[in-house]
């Protein structure tokens, strides 16, 4: 979260929106007012700031990537004051839909295990905008790997690749959100997983 109109730099620790310290799940939040005008010394030091300055002028710099950011505040040639990192993105608490591709395609998964328990699977922090990671029974256990791929300059088609680590019964489904179409995998009980290598899954592209 980006905000301005208060004269000073300040950067908070990823949070919720109640303001609760959450490095799981939490927002972080810049505050960049260092433009040109006064600055105005902290009143308050409010929970969950890590670092602020009001003794020099920038500009905060901002480096995204599928699966985080960089930051980096630039001041003004002679300041002693610096601040730079980098961050992580994640998936709400629960997520169970993996969104591909900026959000055009969303994967699912179902799976259901020798026993006969049976769950939806969760999906684990973004790998990269292009795939997913998926998990059965333990949210550091990955059981499956998703890609949608953009192979419409080689063959008109989006194409769709995954790769599992298990012998359990799962169905995964990837859902073209522009059109409605879907894609469907299975593979039964007590089957190793082959790898899915459907490079003509839609034949909707752009």
């Amino acid at each position: 979260m980006l905000v301005g109109h208060d004269h000073d730099y300040e950067r908070f620790a990823p949070q919720s929106p109640a303001g609760i310290a959450d490095a799981a799940y939490g927002i972080r939040e810049f505050v960049v007012g260092t433009g040109g005008r006064e600055q105005r010394a902290f009143a308050t030091v409010r929970a969950n700031s890590e670092t602020r300055d009001v003794t020099s002028f920038g500009a905060l710099e901002l480096q995204l990537h599928p699966g985080g950011y960089d930051w980096e505040y630039l001041t003004l040639p002679g300041s002693a004051y610096a601040d730079a990192g980098s961050g992580g993105c994640h998936n709400p608490p629960g997520a169970e839909v993996a969104h591909l591709q900026r959000g055009r395609f969303a994967a699912r998964m179902s799976w259901r295990d020798h026993e006969g328990h049976t769950g939806v699977a969760g999906v684990a922090s973004p790998a990269a905008d292009a795939s997913a990671l998926f998990w059965f029974f333990q949210p550091d256990n990955w059981e499956l790997q998703v890609k949608v791929l953009d192979g419409c300059a080689f063959n008109g088609h989006w194409w769709v690749y995954a790769a599992a680590a298990t012998d359990v019964e799962y169905t995964l489904t990837v859902t073209d959100t522009a059109t409605g179409a879907v894609a469907r995998y299975d593979n039964p009980l007590g089957r190793r997983s082959p790898a899915i290598t459907d490079s003509a899954a839609f034949d909707v592209c752009p």
